[in-house]
């Protein structure tokens, strides 16, 4: 189905705050959907993955005492770490960079790691910045992509789909064209008129719908009394 870009921004920060994410992480997670829109990737259905796994608790929240190691780890090494809650945070690390820093950020056993590439990518237009993301899995399997103000592109020696990025391990920094031989590859954008599959459009308008019940009930509870007087 067609949709507009404040559309799916609506519904995605809806659905997060029928979660339970906190409103600032909500609104930063429909900033990335809108990105992944704009940038030409005609499903959301990672979206769908990484809120799923955050509701059944199959990921979670990360080990705050880590960070100032620049490490972001699950707060239990047995579960995932949640996209949706690291990602606005892992953003708020980099921008605390300068241009010249060369430290990294190291995010181990994210969930989705597509949802905190779109994070970065929505942090290096607002930035006008360019930061490399590095995608380890297993022993010998390392993608390279670097976002920057003009969208993103791959380093790499072979070719790879970006919607199939696996990761134990994304290794963040600031990027350096000067320091890479690699073939800077432009990523092929899908042309897409906003169209995003009929299912996922119905998944976020459940939890969406289910806030509006919410504040529906709580309206109710608050004007309870209302129009009420003595000789009722």
């Amino acid at each position: 189905m067609l949709v507009s870009l404040s559309e799916i921004q609506t519904i995605i920060y809806r659905s997060a705050l029928a979660i339970n994410l906190p409103p600032g992480i909500a609104k930063e997670n429909s900033f990335a959907a809108r990105r992944m829109l704009l940038e030409g990737f005609s499903s959301l259905n990672v979206f769908v993955e990484a809120f799923d796994s955050l509701r059944k608790k199959f990921s979670i929240e990360f080990d705050i005492e880590e960070t100032a190691e620049g490490k972001f780890l699950p707060l239990d090494k047995q579960k995932k770490l949640s996209s949706l809650l690291v990602s606005p945070s892992v953003c708020d690390s980099l921008s605390l960079f300068s241009e010249s820093n060369n430290k990294k950020v190291k995010v181990n056993k994210i969930d989705e790691p597509l949802v905190l590439l779109f994070h970065v990518l929505e942090l290096s237009k607002k930035l006008n910045r360019g930061f490399q993301l590095t995608f380890n899995y297993g022993s010998d399997d390392s993608k390279v992509i670097v976002c920057t103000s003009n969208g993103f592109f791959k380093f790499s020696e072979k070719k790879f789909l970006v919607k199939s990025l696996k990761s134990d391990l994304v290794v963040l920094e600031n990027f350096n064209e000067k320091n890479h031989l690699f073939k800077f590859d432009g990523v092929e954008k899908i042309k897409s008129d906003f169209f995003i599959e009929g299912e996922v459009w119905d998944y976020f308008s459940k939890y969406s719908d289910l806030l509006l019940v919410e504040d529906s009930e709580k309206s109710r509870i608050n004007n309870a009394g209302s129009g009420l007087n003595d000789n009722d």
